[in-house]
């Protein structure tokens, strides 16, 4: 009787509906049971390989800041450059303004005043000639 219902047992396993019902409960229990669990332990086996290569991770970080920033150097001397370029080249200006304009004004003004002075000594000179060459 036992080596009967053995045999009942076993063809009722071998049946669809059957192998469906074990095959859905062990889903069930997958998705209840086993999951949590799961998820459980991925996370704490991400989170150890993390912690384990922080230190490198933070090389990394640290050693691509670097990089960047020396990638940037250029860029920042250029606009440094620039700023000092146009910084200096006011300032020059303002001092040109305020002290070498007047200066060269001044001495355009003696210039002219030269220019005229040369004239009326020429004509001083000839007015001599002229004057000699009447009383001669």
């Amino acid at each position: 009787m036992q080596e009967e219902i053995r045999h009942t047992l076993e063809d009722q396993f071998k049946t669809p509906t059957i192998q469906k019902m074990v095959e859905d409960a062990a889903t069930s229990q997958t998705q209840s049971v086993l999951h949590p669990l799961i998820t459980q332990e991925v996370t704490t086996a991400v989170k150890r390989g993390v912690d384990a290569e922080q230190p490198v991770i933070q090389a990394t970080v640290v050693k691509e800041t670097r990089t960047a920033v020396d990638n940037l150097k250029p860029t920042l001397d250029g606009i440094v450059t620039s700023h000092v370029n146009a910084t200096v080249d006011k300032a020059v200006a303002a001092q040109i303004a305020e002290k070498i304009t007047p200066v060269v004004k001044e001495l355009n003004d003696l210039k002219e005043n030269q220019k005229l002075w040369v004239l009326t000594q020429e004509q001083i000179d000839t007015l001599r000639k002229s004057i000699k060459e009447i009383m001669l």
